[in-house]
């Protein structure tokens, strides 16, 4: 698992300060969910 990012890193900083713990947390588990997800999938 991995994030990827185009932009510089002072975009990114400036981006990730508008946005709320709670969306951050959500948008991580997410998709910490889904390549587990995909994973267990594949594995099957």
């Amino acid at each position: 698992m991995g994030i990827t990012y185009s932009d510089t890193i002072v975009n990114l900083c400036k981006e990730l300060a508008f946005i709320q713990p709670e969306e951050l947390y959500f948008e991580i588990m997410n998709s910490i969910t889904e390549e587990n997800f995909i994973v267990t999938e594949m594995q099957r």
